[in-house]
């Protein structure tokens, strides 16, 4: 029995080595590895340190190509699509040490080949998030539970553009012809001005997301057409000091960074009698008018700081303060281009570029050191030596410079302070949840989910007869270009249930939301 026992073991020993020495590991593992790691399933040592469990730095070493877990830690997790630091303080992150889980407790191995080791659990995340399910505990979504205000910023009605839409598609003016025309192809009156939807919405190629609404693409052919112009401004006089418009002529011989397209700008265009300014030709976000405003700011705002770097203001959240930065390296970027035919200050403008570029670099390194505070318009902080008089002269000339009636602006912009509002356009409000457009629409209409959007064919024809007479009738809403023109987390629950449609955490949410930001200091890599 002895020398079966000893037989047995070295047998056993050597079947060991063999499969250990042959790199098989089937003897130790504890089953085949799915199809994301695969590749290195004979090579234990990728995950494992010998007499320990996986560790989760030997997953950073590919994942991340370094050992510092800057993206795949709980840190990143903790600013989720946010600059919000006070989720880093040291009480926060002490709240949640205790229930920060490893990389292989979410994400189990050995289970075989086809398993999806990405379908983490609910239970993973409700360590933290103790909301219970989907349609029973889980809060209202943001922009409903803090009554967030409308951030677009521009006066538009949807109700006011659709039949527009609707005329220039079909061809046909009269609303009561196109309605009959269009009721001949569905009798769902929903389905025929959803194409007006679309016009504007375009999906991007996921089909989850849409581009960002453009004014070229989408407003142009209504909108600042080439007859636009703006006239009977005053001139400007500095010998005089008195309140008025620059020339184009003036700016050149005035100088200054953000001014080379007064070199390539016909000079005609913009006229010049009795002290009188009329400019033809206006476009959208046209340079001329940009800058007139930005010398009225100066005037009314000596001390305005970052701000001259942007030509629009407003409430910056904590998620879009790294938009408004790169937004002022863009320009430094225009104004450094535009020194480059001087050849004596080519080492400094190469130099600048060099600074330009590690800023932009910087920006993928969430930092609470960058606040929009930097950026904001102090107008609290007005111009004293300015008479009450001179202030309001200022305010009317950037009221004419912006008229709706002349280069029409504020048709659609808010202008306050001689800037514009900052619009939002990214269309974009659940900043922790994924949704997928493509996936809802063959299953709802556009209203049936934005219901702050209430048509009616009664309401559409009356917003082309008298929306101009500002006399419609209060049994319907006039809805603004509002972000928030979204439903409310009851009306993704009506589908999303037990035994009906997917509910579980993952469904909508990411555990890693953004792939390309750092929640550490930049990480030297190898070149």
């Amino acid at each position: 029995m002895i020398w079966i026992g000893i037989v047995f073991s070295v047998g056993f020993l050597g079947y060991v080595g063999y499969d250990s020495g042959m790199q098989t590991s089937n003897f130790i593992s504890a089953g085949a590895m799915s199809s994301n790691h695969a590749t290195i399933a004979k090579d234990c040592a990728s995950c494992h340190v010998a007499t320990e469990a996986v560790s989760d730095a030997l997953c950073s070493n590919c994942h991340e190509k370094n050992a510092a877990r800057d993206i795949y830690d709980f840190k990143a997790h903790y600013l989720y699509r946010s600059n919000n630091f006070l989720r880093l303080s040291p009480d926060s992150l002490a709240q949640n040490t205790d229930h920060e889980l490893e990389c292989f407790e979410c994400h189990n191995e050995h289970e075989g080949r086809d398993e999806a080791i990405t379908q983490v659990e609910d239970s993973k995340c409700l360590t933290c998030h103790d909301y219970g399910s989907f349609n029973q505990r889980h809060p209202e979504f943001e922009f409903a539970r803090k009554s967030l205000p409308d951030d677009s910023t521009l006066a538009m009605s949807h109700i006011r553009h659709i039949v527009f839409v609707l005329q220039n598609s079909n061809g046909i003016n009269n609303v009561g012809e196109l309605f009959k025309a269009l009721k001949m192809h569905t009798l769902d009156f929903n389905y025929f001005y959803e194409g007006a939807c679309f016009y504007c919405h375009n999906p991007n190629s996921d089909g989850k997301t849409f581009k960002n609404i453009s004014f070229d693409e989408h407003c142009s052919e209504c909108h600042v057409k080439s007859g636009a112009i703006v006239s009977g401004l005053p001139k400007s006089n500095p010998a005089l000091a008195s309140i008025g418009v620059e020339t184009i002529q003036q700016m050149q011989q005035r100088g200054g960074p953000g001014l080379v397209w007064t070199y390539a700008l016909n000079p005609r265009i913009i006229l010049d009698e009795s002290g009188e300014v009329t400019k033809n030709s206006i476009t959208h976000q046209d340079p001329w008018i940009l800058e007139n405003l930005k010398q009225i700011r100066k005037k009314l705002y000596p001390v305005s700081g970052l701000f001259d770097l942007l030509n629009s203001f407003g409430d910056i959240t904590e998620s879009d303060v790294d938009s408004v930065y790169l937004d002022a390296i863009n320009t430094l970027k225009q104004y450094a281009d535009e020194l480059q035919s001087h050849g004596e200050l080519r080492n400094e403008i190469h130099q600048l570029n060099i600074l330009l570029k590690d800023a932009a670099g910087r920006l993928a390194v969430p930092s609470s050191a960058r606040t929009a505070s930097n950026f904001q318009l102090p107008v609290s902080r007005e111009n004293q030596r300015l008479s009450t008089e001179q202030k309001a002269a200022f305010r009317q000339l950037v009221n004419d410079l912006t008229s709706p009636d002349g280069p029409e602006c504020q048709k659609c912009h808010i202008v306050e302070n001689a800037a514009f509002r900052r619009i939002a356009n990214t269309q974009r409000v659940m900043r922790r949840a994924e949704f997928s457009h493509g996936a809802h629409i063959l299953e709802k209409h556009c209203v049936d989910c934005h219901t702050e959007i209430q048509f009616s064919e009664e309401s559409l024809q009356q917003s082309v007869e008298k929306y101009s007479e500002f006399k419609l009738t209060k049994s319907f809403k006039i809805d603004k270009a509002m972000t928030q023109n979204l439903p409310k987390i009851n009306s993704c629950q009506e589908c999303h249930k037990p035994k009906q449609v997917a509910a579980n955490c993952i469904k909508c949410h990411t555990f890693h939301p953004d792939k390309r930001r750092f929640s550490g200091p930049p990480v030297a890599r190898k070149k």
